[in-house]
């Protein structure tokens, strides 16, 4: 008996000492966490304990939890009144990596009433919505079905560490209101254009124009307006139809509003099923206006709305104003411009604009400037220069001259400056026409007011001009010089010399000390023959029956004139040629009159002019 009792007694003995001796660690909180941080571990009971670190010793203690805050596997060795055991390992994870929180939509960030907008966070494992700042129950995904209006945001928990992302604005949307006409006519005439309007609805991004019972197009956009001319239909007989609408809604992402109607009554014709016969307006004066000459227009009188035989109603305007008190069938005018006339029932019935008339004037207006004084020294000269107000006049076809004491000028055709070398009274005669698409009218004429230029009681002197390899030089010793070409004065020349780097007749007006101006000698200057790639060939020279030109222009296509003028620059003969590929060729068949001698050939195209000459035998 006492055998068994000492064998039970070692036996528990045993079993108490197996139990010391299991050494285990127990930590007090997570092993993985966001550093800062830390956890507590917790050893079975023991005398001492040595703590170890990725197989390295750690420490050393007596009690037996220990805190840890870095990363690695740790184990412990429990000494239990001589019994020794090392524990399993544990392992501890420090993250560093703060995640970057955000949130990402797939599409819209509105919603309309019903539905929803998914959001969705950056990666993580474990995550918590807020709502305007407070917590959203259950909201713990990765992904969030946002069907209220306000700010989102998310903290995201990776590896213990925690981010919050910025927020995510969902706003709430709504199904526009049906828009609200505010602008717009109750009948659509015929012709006329038409402008509808509505008030702007708030949240609307669009609206849908369209028409019922009206063959316009619908309009998609943005616009609060519509316009629109109403000419289709217009051969329909239909005075009104109670049918007619003009509809038009408003659109954004939630849907559209109910159309919004305007009733209109669509006059198709401005009676009841009839038609405007022969619409026009005639002249029985000329439809251009000379001088003092006044014209007549007149809105036909057999002009009529079919089934119409009330007295009509008339009102006249000119460049698109009405003119006050204009409203008789006829009209009495002294102005240029554009005329028409509308003619209506008075009865409520659509008016009809009739033909629009042109009415231009027919000759610009002239006057005469003097460059420097109206006094002409002995032996000297007066510039004056031609002033052409083309204010009013529609056409290019207007000639003028000079004229000296009522006597026309030699050699003054469109002259834009008149050397005066003898004191009288100078004018200008003016004379235009023009042909358009609705007449023909013969030239008017007007006169310049006169301008008298009177004798000085000085002596101009004389000044000359010589040619000095490619310029021209005066006489010296002049107060101030002017340099002209074609009668034009040259921008800039006003020295005693003048290159001569275009073609043309060049002359200087030169003022000595007394203020006395005088003319020097004309002299023509002739173009190389070839300048860059502008090629001219005139040949035969010398000629006997017929000279021809070939010559390469800057100007692509149209027509160039050729004139044939002589050694005093008067001109014999006129030409035109086509040209094309920026040539010209033409044979010109010489005149059988003209004396031997030296003839010069100028050509003019678009502003590029060029001379050359050849000889005749």
């Amino acid at each position: 008996m006492r055998s068994l009792l000492l064998l039970f007694s070692l036996c528990c003995l045993a079993q108490q000492l197996s139990a010391q001796c299991n050494a285990t660690i127990t930590p007090l909180g997570p092993t993985t966490f966001c550093a800062p941080g830390s956890v507590t571990f917790q050893a079975s009971p023991g005398s001492v304990y040595k703590w170890y670190k990725d197989g390295n010793y750690f420490a050393l203690l007596v009690t037996n939890t220990l805190t840890v805050s870095a990363s690695g596997s740790y184990v412990v060795v429990v000494d239990s009144s001589g019994c020794i055991d090392t524990s399993a390992a544990v392992t501890v994870v420090a993250n560093t990596v703060q995640p970057q929180a955000a949130i990402i939509t797939a599409g819209d960030t509105f919603i309309c009433p019903g539905t929803a907008v998914t959001l969705a966070a950056t990666m993580g494992s474990a995550y918590q919505w807020y709502l305007d700042g407070l917590p959203l129950p259950g909201a713990d995904s990765n992904t969030h079905s946002a069907s209220v209006a306000g700010s989102y945001t998310v903290v995201v928990d990776s590896m213990g560490c925690l981010g919050t992302s910025g927020a995510r604005i969902i706003t709430q949307n709504y199904i526009p209101a049906s828009p609200v006409f505010v602008g717009g006519p109750d009948t659509i005439c015929c012709g006329s254009t038409v402008t509808y309007s509505i008030a702007a609805v708030p949240g609307a991004m669009s609206y849908t124009w369209s028409a019922y019972n009206l063959s316009w197009s619908p309009f998609f956009g943005t616009t609060t307006s519509l316009s629109r001319t109403a000419n289709s239909g217009c051969n329909l007989a239909s005075t009104t139809s109670p049918t007619d609408y003009i509809l038009v809604r408003a659109n954004n992402v939630c849907g559209s509003s109910a159309y919004t109607a305007r009733q209109v009554a669509s006059f198709r014709y401005p009676n009841t099923g009839g038609s405007i016969l022969d619409p026009d307006i005639a002249t029985y004066s000329p439809g251009l206006l000379c001088d003092t000459l006044f014209g007549t227009l007149n809105a036909f009188t057999n002009t009529h709305i079919d089934g119409f035989t009330g007295v009509k109603q008339y009102q006249w305007s000119r460049n698109g104003s009405e003119i006050p008190g204009a409203n008789n069938y006829l009209l009495y005018i002294n102005r240029a411009g554009m005329y028409s006339v509308v003619v209506s029932t008075g009865n409520g019935h659509c008016p009809v604009t009739i033909t629009k008339m042109k009415v231009s004037q027919g000759v610009p207006g002239i006057a005469i400037d003097a460059q420097a004084g109206n006094n002409v020294c002995t032996d000297g000269v007066a510039v004056l220069k031609a002033v052409v107000d083309t204010a009013g006049y529609d056409g290019n076809n207007y000639t003028w001259y000079w004229l000296q004491n009522g006597v026309g000028l030699y050699n003054s055709v469109n002259a834009p400056y008149w050397v005066a070398s003898a004191p009288g009274e100078y004018s200008l005669r003016i004379s235009g026409y023009l042909t358009n698409q609705w007449f023909y009218q013969a030239p008017c004429s007007t006169y310049s007011a006169t301008f008298t230029v009177a004798q000085s009681a000085g002596a101009a002197t004389p000044v000359s001009i010589t040619q000095n390899g490619n310029e021209f030089t005066a006489t010296p010793g002049f107060a101030a010089y002017q340099w002209y070409r074609n009668s034009a004065p040259i921008a800039g020349q006003t020295s005693p010399n003048c290159p001569r780097n275009t073609w043309g007749d060049y002359f200087v007006v030169a003022t000595d000390g007394n203020g006395c101006q005088s003319k020097s000698n004309v002299v023509l200057s002739v173009a190389d023959a070839v300048v860059g790639d502008e090629e001219w060939r005139i040949f035969p020279s010398p000629a006997s029956a017929e000279v021809n030109v070939y010559a390469v222009l800057p100007v692509a296509t149209g027509m160039a004139q050729l004139l044939i003028t002589d050694v005093a620059g008067r001109v014999l003969t006129m030409h035109e040629a086509p040209i094309k590929d920026r040539k010209i060729e033409k044979a010109i068949v010489l005149d059988g009159n003209m004396p031997p001698g030296l003839y010069f050939i100028r050509i003019t195209a678009e502003g590029y002019h060029r001379v050359s000459s050849f000889t005749k035998n």
